[in-house]
Parts: C-alpha cells; sequence; structure tokens
C-alpha cells in the first residue's frame, strides 16, 4: 500500500491525518478496511452518538439529527409500507425512529464498521424494536450486498459519500442502478467541479461529477439545493 506524499498530507485539512497512527492504519490497508477499523475505534473511545457525529456543545443532537433524516424522508414520500435501506446506518441514529415508523421488515441498515452494526442490534434490543424484525449488516466491502433481483424503495446514504473515494461511489451506483428501487438520496460535501480528498477519509465532489456518475450507471441525477444538513453536506436524489 503506497504511502501519501508530503504534497499530498500538506492538502489535507482533516485533524486525523496529523496523527502517525491513523496515516498507518489508511497507508497500511485497503481504504474501507481502514474506514472501518476508524470507525470501531471511535465508537469504543468515544460512545455510539459522539462518534457519529453528535456534538458535546449539543448543535448537532442526536435525537433531533435522526429526526431530520426521517423528515426528509417522509418528504421525498416513504411511507410506512416501503423498504427502506439505510446506507452507512452508523450507530442506529436514523435507524431508532425510522424502524418504528416503517412496517414490519422494512427497515434494513449497512455499515463498514462492525462496531456500529453491534451497537445497532443493541439499541434494537434495549428500545424493544426488535418485533419490527429489522436487518443489519456489516459490509467489510462498502458494498450493500442486496441481492440484485431485490426490490426496495428507498435507499438513503447520510454522510457516506462524504467519506468515500470515487471508485466506491461509482461502485455503488452501479451496484444501485441493478435494484428495483424508487430514489436514492445521498449527502456529500460539495466542490464548484470535479473531485477532491482533503483528508483520510474526507471527499468532496461536483455536481457535475456526480451526475456524471449516476449517469454512468444509466441513472438520473438531481441536485436537491434547498436540503442542507447541519455540517454543510448538500443532497443529491438518483433515480432509474
Amino acid at each position: 500500500m503506497s504511502k501519501f506524499t508530503p504534497e499530498e498530507l500538506a492538502a489535507f485539512t482533516d485533524k486525523d491525518s496529523k496523527k502517525p497512527e491513523y496515516r498507518e492504519l489508511y497507508e497500511g490497508t485497503d481504504f474501507i478496511t481502514a474506514y472501518g477499523k476508524h470507525t470501531d475505534g471511535r465508537i469504543l473511545a468515544d460512545g455510539p452518538e459522539l462518534a457519529i457525529g453528535a456534538k458535546k456543545d449539543g448543535q448537532q443532537d442526536w435525537a433531533i439529527h435522526g429526526a431530520r433524516q426521517l423528515h426528509f424522508l417522509q418528504t421525498i414520500g416513504m411511507q410506512p409500507h416501503h423498504r427502506l435501506v439505510d446506507l452507512g446506518c452508523g450507530t442506529g441514529r436514523l435507524a431508532e425512529l425510522a424502524i418504528p415508523y416503517l412496517d414490519n421488515g422494512n427497515y434494513t441498515g449497512v455499515d463498514i464498521s462492525e462496531q456500529a452494526i453491534a451497537n445497532c442490534w443493541d439499541l434494537v434490543d434495549r428500545t424493544e424494536l426488535s418485533d419490527k424484525t429489522p436487518t443489519f449488516r456489516w459490509s467489510q466491502d462498502g458494498m450493500m450486498g442486496l441481492q440484485h433481483d431485490s426490490k426496495t424503495d428507498f435507499v438513503w446514504a447520510h454522510s457516506v459519500f462524504t467519506h468515500l473515494p470515487v471508485e466506491i461511489v461509482q461502485q455503488l451506483l452501479d451496484e444501485i442502478s441493478a435494484l428495483e428501487f424508487t430514489a436514492f438520496c445521498f449527502t456529500f460535501k460539495r466542490l464548484d467541479t470535479g473531485y477532491r480528498r482533503s483528508g483520510l477519509k474526507q471527499f468532496q465532489y461536483g455536481i457535475d461529477t456526480l451526475a456524471e456518475m449516476a449517469g454512468n450507471a444509466g441513472l438520473q441525477a438531481e441536485f436537491l439545493e434547498h436540503w442542507e444538513w447541519p455540517a454543510g453536506q448538500k443532497t443529491m436524489k438518483v433515480t432509474p
């Protein structure tokens, strides 16, 4: 695995790239494995809420942020009878609210962090949501792992493409294109045009670049300009 050049490191704006232990993690293994282990460590060190975006100053409250995600999905048409795939489900911020809202068996959460998936199962047990029979899947390669003939209605990826390199984003779009689905929506950090890696696990995309990548997968992309998230992410909607 090649090491980062001094020029690459100088261009990174994240704090983790300044720490040798994190650099060595990403330099020593493939990206998805490194990112999964990185997230596992954060969950064990900081707990399931602070590790997945909640702020100590209360500006990004766990429950409020999860409710905003559910409200967004309802706004674009998701109803209880629809099936949802929560790609990058983390430790269950959306799951805690979406599972009770959706009909039995209609929620699937996928994440590359084994510790995040374990926490989701713990959450289901603690909140007595097991009767709704949700599904959680640990993805070791970053893909959803769904059968190509399976049907889902909505796929949601919050703060996922902000942390994935371009080749994996394209693979996910290709995988989604093989499904029968209604809409795939995701958040991203916006660049004027093109694509840029700004940290060990930070990436930015231009609207034109994402639209082109969706087109490469035979999909249509629409920028939802009125939807912005607490960390400044923008929103894209992709349809068959």
